[in-house]
């Protein structure tokens, strides 16, 4: 049995596209130890969501396949992941899509090489939940939120985004409803004693509460509205210096995605559930033993995965302008300046990067 997941001491990691014939070909042999080209992948281990994939990968040993010793660092939140890669202690961020990132990424030092993560309905990863003593005074679902304190980490990330996109939605000012709370221990308490009327975070902290008594889970984020949540990160320098690196560390990515894609995504019944199989078994044993959650709390929030990982231009269009409108991102800024999609472009399983792919 593996040991637990934790931070540099691995050797596997997450989630794009390719196709089956074309990896068998370009996997056929695992290289020696003393050959494998070492990157240090940063990443943020609260959820199911965050690294899946890099789990599923390590795990399956497809970044040793790849001729890589991949290490993760593991933060605590994602603006240390995507910091890691800025100042250099880490070579590739897989983080969420937030204010923080965009704003590197127009100062020209980040670069967007794929998306990983998209809220999408049907599936499970960011959820709202409060208090049992409001659950029981009607506030039932993010339709309840007007003129209600919903509390999120920091502004300007998806969770924060999914509150805007529940007043789109439901016709109120999600901005007028957010309050920053800084950090989840604080979001719990302060949900919990009923200073604050609701929250959003990761799928198990809402299924937590609500297995324990403290608290009801009231929605999925994805019910609110689809889009990108998270991608993969690289610097500009990274890009000319471990171009080859990279691609390997997507393909073997790919490997991982596909697994949860037919696992998960592709063998679904008409009410959302995912059929049983051996390695949706397997998969689930892997994330809950990694993420230290039940693996009915894995079953209940398995997020949607982009199959092909492209980057999905009209979600990061939208969010770079929401954050525009609240001055928490640099108006100058353009997604199509933060995107590099030459790994998903026209190279081939051997060579340099991933090839384009039509996203499901």
């Amino acid at each position: 049995m593996r040991p637990p997941y934790s931070p540099l001491l691995t050797r596997r990691t997450f989630g794009l596209s390719l196709g089956a014939a074309a990896l068998s070909a370009c996997t056929s042999r695992t290289p020696p130890p003393s050959s494998r080209e070492r990157l240090i992948v940063s990443i943020n281990n609260t959820s199911v969501s965050s690294p899946a994939c890099q789990m599923i990968a390590r795990d399956r040993g497809y970044f040793e396949e790849e001729g890589l010793e991949v290490e993760f660092l593991t933060q605590e939140n994602q603006s240390l992941v995507v910091g890691a890669v800025l100042s250099g202690d880490a070579d590739i961020a897989s983080a969420g899509v937030n204010a923080a990132v965009l704003n590197a990424a127009s100062h020209g030092d980040l670069v967007i090489v794929a998306s990983t993560i998209a809220e999408k309905a049907g599936f499970h990863n960011a959820a709202f939940f409060t208090s049992v003593a409001n659950y029981e005074a009607g506030l039932r679902s993010a339709r309840d939120f007007a003129g209600r304190g919903v509390g999120g980490t920091v502004p300007g990330n998806g969770f924060h985004y999914s509150l805007l996109l529940a007043g789109r939605k439901y016709g109120y000012r999600g901005e007028d409803c957010f309050r920053m709370l800084g950090n989840v221990g604080n979001l719990v308490a302060a949900v919990k004693s009923g200073s604050l009327d609701a929250g959003i975070y990761t799928g198990p902290v809402a299924l937590n509460l609500e297995a324990t008594g403290e608290g009801k889970m009231i929605g999925w984020a994805a019910d609110v509205g689809d889009f990108m949540t998270s991608g993969v990160y690289v610097t500009r320098k990274a890009l000319e210096r471990r171009r080859s690196a990279i691609a390997r560390f997507l393909r073997a990515n790919f490997r991982a995605t596909q697994d949860y894609d037919r696992a998960f995504q592709l063998s679904r019944d008409s009410a959302g559930r995912f059929a049983p199989s051996p390695l949706a078994g397997e998969l689930v044993e892997i994330l809950s033993k990694n993420v230290g959650i039940s693996k009915s709390d894995v079953e209940r929030s398995l997020p949607y995965i982009r199959p092909s990982g492209d980057v999905d231009m009209a979600s990061l269009r939208d969010q770079i302008a929401t954050w525009q409108s609240l001055r928490l991102v640099d108006e100058g800024i353009k997604a199509e300046q933060i995107v590099d999609s030459s790994f998903l472009e026209g190279a081939s399983p051997g060579g340099s990067g991933l090839p384009a792919t039509r996203l499901r």
